[in-house]
């Protein structure tokens, strides 16, 4: 599966079983491989996921809120590990860009019908 399609960012990506609950899904992106476990799903509102990659665990929240224009959506995310308490500066710095990078992907995606 490639999200080449709204997410240029991760290079690969595939899905173990169906996307539900305690399933995992592998992902690479800047050279970083990660497979992610999906924690909750909330139909049409929230999911969560997360998983550990190069000693950092990331835990990665989506909420989702239709509005009269479209969809609002809502963004979290947390780092911890050995990474993380060596350069937290640089990691928040990382982790913030990240999501942003995130957000405008999709937002472009969205925008152009993609």
């Amino acid at each position: 599966m490639s999200t080449r399609g709204w997410q240029s960012d991760i290079t690969t990506a595939s899905l173990q079983g169906a996307f539900e609950v305690g399933n995992s899904f592998s992902w690479s992106s800047y050279g970083l491989a990660v497979t992610s476990t999906i924690y909750d799903i909330t139909d049409r509102l929230r999911i969560l996921w997360g998983g550990t990659g190069a000693g950092i665990t990331g835990i990665h929240e989506w909420l989702l809120a239709e509005t009269p224009d479209g969809v609002h959506v809502t963004t979290n995310e947390s780092f911890a590990g050995q990474p993380v308490e060596a350069d937290v500066t640089n990691m928040q710095s990382l982790l913030d860009a990240s999501l942003v990078s995130w957000l405008d992907h999709m937002k472009e995606a969205a925008e152009s019908g993609a």
